[in-house]
């Protein structure tokens, strides 16, 4: 009996058929040998490349891994065709003219950056982006990223405001805690912190959305948070007047910011969920239609103007010092008004003036 030779030593004619491989396996033996005997017993050993020209068919491979040196692949070729991968795939290049992408509906995933997956919870994709943030796209508003240069870390569900000193740093907003001691407007405020910032490192801020898994007990140890102050699911939160990026559900008092900044909407334990959405309160001197940037004490508030649509004050003509009523130096008379009727001279009919270093006092 000739012994069995490798297929490498056999001297294949251009795409043999089965039968011939066999024969030739086999030379000067009557023993039947099938295919598969050949490729189980030679293939793992002694095989190196394999090129085929034409169809290769197989009923089912087993692999660890394929790899695509070059070239193109398809995968079905009708739409109704359906690929499973167990596993991640990795793609280098891009993926054109998909039709539509569906994720799976119950996930558990893990953030991390670049990472995209659906929220059953929410109804809505998450996107992982840095310092285990997760963007919920469509029902959260973050500020591009912002640079804690306040003196100490920034705490998760802190509030911020920019820095007044220097409102940049390296390109990127620089931010502090919240100071409601300075008398600062409500336009410094800026947004929730969404994760924990650390000193002179980049973060996220809120502007819109949910801030999750807030430490009360860690706001409280940090001094963000009043720890006689208990605070419940449905509350209105608003910017501490002296803790500095710190809430509160006391609403303050003038001449503090009133603004509100969040809803308490979930509290388990000591695990706090809020909804941001500010909205910042303005100074009566920094309305549009009002005509004075201060009003001195006392002084009364008037609409006037040439067209009658802006507000000025009495400053320099009357003001109230309760119980008085004061005339001021450039103030000439106080009338009442009497059917628009006047005396020669300019006196009013009826009214308060001044004579002189007298004041008198009409009657009709």
């Amino acid at each position: 009996m000739s012994k069995p030779r490798r297929i490498t030593e056999l001297q294949l004619t251009t795409n043999p058929s089965i039968s011939d491989l066999i024969a030739l396996a086999r030379v000067g033996s009557n023993s039947r040998v099938t295919i598969g005997t050949i490729l189980n017993s030679e293939f793992p050993a002694t095989f190196g490349d394999l090129n085929v020209n034409g169809n290769l068919r197989v009923s089912q491979l087993v692999s660890a891994s394929i790899l695509y040196e070059s070239g193109s692949t398809l995968f079905g070729n009708s739409m109704d065709d359906t690929h499973t991968f167990t596993g991640s795939i990795y793609v280098s290049g891009s993926i054109e003219s998909p039709e539509w992408i569906d994720f799976k509906l119950d996930n558990n995933v893990t953030p991390q950056p670049g990472r995209v997956w659906w929220d059953p919870e929410e109804a809505t994709m998450n996107i992982g982006v840095n310092n285990d943030v997760v963007l919920q796209s469509g029902q959260e508003l973050h500020y591009p990223k912002v640079v804690n240069k306040d003196s100490v870390n920034i705490l998760n569900g802190s509030l911020v405001m920019i820095r007044v000193s220097d409102i940049t740093q390296g390109q990127r907003l620089a931010v502090v805690r919240w100071d409601g001691t300075q008398g600062y407007p409500a336009d410094y405020i800026i947004g929730i912190a969404t994760s924990d910032i650390l000193l002179n490192q980049e973060g996220y801020v809120t502007y819109f959305g949910y801030v999750r898994d807030v430490s009360i007990s860690a706001l409280e140890s940090a001094g963000v948070k009043n720890a006689g102050e208990t605070w419940q699911e449905g509350q209105i939160l608003y910017p501490h007047p002296t803790l500095r990026g710190g809430l509160t559900n006391v609403r303050p008092t003038s001449p503090n910011v009133k603004s509100t900044i969040a809803i308490t909407t979930a509290i388990n334990g000591n695990n706090l969920t809020m909804l941001v959405r500010p909205k910042l309160g303005s100074r009566l001197t920094e309305l549009y239609d009002v005509d004075f940037d201060t009003a001195v004490t006392g002084s009364i508030i008037y609409k006037g103007g040439n067209d009658g649509t802006r507000w000025g004050t009495t400053e320099n003509s009357i003001k109230v010092v309760p119980p008085h009523l004061i005339l001021t130096e450039v103030s000439e008379s106080l009338d009442f008004t009497n059917d628009g009727l006047a005396a020669a001279g300019g006196v009013p009919l009826g009214g308060l003036y001044r004579n002189g270093n007298v004041i008198q006092i009409r009657l009709v």
